[in-house]
């Protein structure tokens, strides 16, 4: 592994990673398990990208006024910036992998999720304890920092939401804060070959129209919409009714559209697969299996978005983790 930042001592980076560790592990998110099925340094900067993308998130889903939230996010950013900025500029001599006590068995985590947690961070300074971890991984994988800038741009641009009038528009939403962190994980998993990054991309699409499907009936209840509203117009669905959390057959049409362009982002991404060494097919095999399956139990249960997140059961989960664990790898395809 190369080189890292040391402008925190060797106890304070441990200190942090642990941190980022714990919040992984808490967060009930789809993609912990996964991060098992890597080695400690690159379990370890998984967990650090992770902290960091769910506090960014936390910030602006945070019950407090727009202009309160905007000034925690852009106070944030410049955090985030000094830090990397002095990352930057410190000598290289990077501490050893954690060694994680916890089981390295991705089902046996599926077994003990509990759902997404609330916030994680009670105040911004406990939040800025897991940045040591997050600036040695950047410097330590050579993650553009430009990556993390379009997450936070793209959450930034979510703050006021005001929705998409077309796909492209959605689709572009998504690249910022999925795509971005997509090519992140390239660099964690060592892939570097430039064909590796439109399939990325792909993904990132992907999971991010699923997981906009998913909530679609949490977000209408917050007043945020992220179906495009062509095509809600298209199919005579007004938004309105979709505040109202109102079902209509029209509403079962946008979700089947905007589903089958899911798809062929999966079809397309699913050639990263070929680009990744053994240790990365397992990880993204278990990612893509896990939100492919959840797509399709969307669909399948599509009149029920609007009442209820759609989940897959824990025990489809477990199966999943459990074949990417202990079989060979083989190139993910859809259901």
């Amino acid at each position: 592994m190369p080189g890292g930042p040391m402008t925190a001592s060797p106890q304070t980076l441990r200190a942090s990673y642990a941190l980022c560790r714990r919040i992984a592990r808490r967060s009930g998110s789809n993609f912990y398990p996964a991060m098992l099925l890597l080695s400690p340094a690159r379990r370890q900067a998984m967990e650090a990208l992770y902290a960091f993308l769910r506090h960014t998130d936390d910030l602006a889903d945070a019950d407090l006024p727009l202009a309160i939230r905007q000034d925690r996010l852009e106070r944030w950013r410049s955090v985030v910036a000094g830090t990397l900025n002095e990352a930057a500029a410190a000598p290289d001599s990077p501490p050893a992998p954690l060694r994680h006590p916890t089981p390295s068995n991705a089902s046996a985590a599926v077994a003990t999720e509990d759902g997404p947690t609330a916030c994680v961070f009670p105040d911004d300074s406990m939040a800025e304890a897991m940045l040591p971890a997050l600036a040695h991984t950047v410097r330590c994988f050579a993650i553009p920092e430009a990556y993390l800038w379009a997450v936070l741009e793209g959450v930034s641009r979510d703050l006021a939401h005001r929705g998409f009038e077309t796909f492209e528009e959605l689709a572009e939403y998504c690249r910022l804060v999925a795509s971005a962190v997509g090519r992140a994980c390239l660099c964690i998993w060592g892939a570097h070959r430039e064909e590796a990054l439109p399939l990325a991309d792909q993904c990132g699409v992907a999971f991010q129209l699923t997981n906009i499907l998913r909530d679609m009936g949490e977000d209408a209840a917050r007043g945020r919409v992220y179906l495009p509203r062509a095509d809600l117009a298209a199919s005579g669905y007004p938004v309105e009714a979709l505040l109202r959390r109102e079902h209509q057959a029209g509403l079962e049409n946008v979700v089947l559209c905007l589903a089958e362009r899911a798809r062929v982002a999966y079809r397309i991404g699913a050639d990263l697969f070929d680009l990744l060494d053994g240790e990365g097919q397992r990880v993204f095999g278990l990612m893509f299996s896990v939100y492919g399956q959840l797509l399709e139990e969307v669909v399948r249960r599509r009149r029920d978005l609007l009442r209820r997140r759609i989940r897959l059961a824990w025990w489809r989960k477990a199966a999943l983790a459990a074949r990417w664990t202990l079989l060979a790898p083989r190139k993910p395809a859809l259901a």
